[in-house]
């Protein structure tokens, strides 16, 4: 129940995240913080390979972790490319790329160096 939940989660914030990405978001407050937006892009795409990795757990899968890691790197590279070609509203940025790669690369870390992803062996 606990996996079929997760995934349920995981795939619903990575549509979510696809979504957000190529929306027009006018009318949206401004971060009036210091490169906000690439801060934004670090932690949802720390979210999404921390969904991604929380869920993979569950599976024997030699290389779970960098397979996960190439995964997100190269769907934010898509959700990018994408939004160069397919909207009139957003532009395609590589500091937005190299931001969610940052989000990417940090959330494997604290997973690798943590206890969360670690599995008991029973």
């Amino acid at each position: 129940m606990l996996k079929s939940s997760l995934l349920v989660l995981t795939i619903g914030y990575t549509i979510f995240l696809a979504v957000v990405s190529l929306v027009s978001l006018s009318g949206m407050p401004d971060i009036d913080i210091d490169h906000g937006d690439k801060i934004l892009h670090v932690g949802a795409y720390a979210v999404l390979t921390f969904l991604w990795l929380f869920y993979a757990k569950h599976f024997q899968l030699k290389h779970k972790l960098i397979i996960i890691i190439a995964l997100c790197i190269i769907y934010g590279i898509i959700l990018e490319v994408i939004q160069g070609m397919l909207t009139t509203h957003r532009m395609a940025d590589c500091l937005d790329v190299l931001a969610n790669g940052v989000g990417v690369v940090l959330a494997a870390m604290v997973f690798y160096i943590s206890k969360i992803g670690k599995v008991k062996n029973t």
